[in-house]
């Protein structure tokens, strides 16, 4: 190809070899749309979902600080970050569920690190299935 011409030129009727403007790595947009692939749960202190992604659920306080968000899709494998909304509050840890592996696991504690209840936001990132 000379250099004063590109490669491809829009709406050129010259067919390029294996390029497919429809597909990326095999996959067509709508399977991108299809496997969401990022989720987030605003959840109250008595471990009521307060907003969240299409599908995310909340179950109850499983303990002093302990709770459970549910997705739709397996989560096992993915990457869990959650802030704590009170600034006074301490870090809260997450960890995946091991009998519910489309479940996250949050313990929200208290400044001096002691179990406490507390509203808190989480932000779930996968990989495309």
């Amino acid at each position: 190809v000379p250099e004063t011409r590109p490669p491809i030129v829009p709406n050129s009727q010259i067919p390029v070899p294996n390029l497919n403007v429809h597909l990326l790595d095999g996959l067509h947009a709508t399977d991108f749309a299809r496997s969401q692939t990022s989720f987030f749960a605003a959840v109250n202190e008595d471990g009521a979902l307060k907003s969240g992604s299409p599908g995310v659920t909340s179950s109850g306080v499983a303990g002093p600080g302990a709770y459970e968000v549910l997705f739709p899709r397996d989560v096992s494998t993915c990457a869990y970050v959650a802030t704590q909304e009170n600034g006074d509050s301490g870090s809260p840890e997450t960890a995946p569920r091991v009998l519910a592996l489309n479940g996250v696991f949050v313990k929200t504690n208290d400044l001096t690190g002691a179990d406490a209840d507390g509203d808190f936001y989480l932000i779930v990132l996968c990989n495309p299935v």
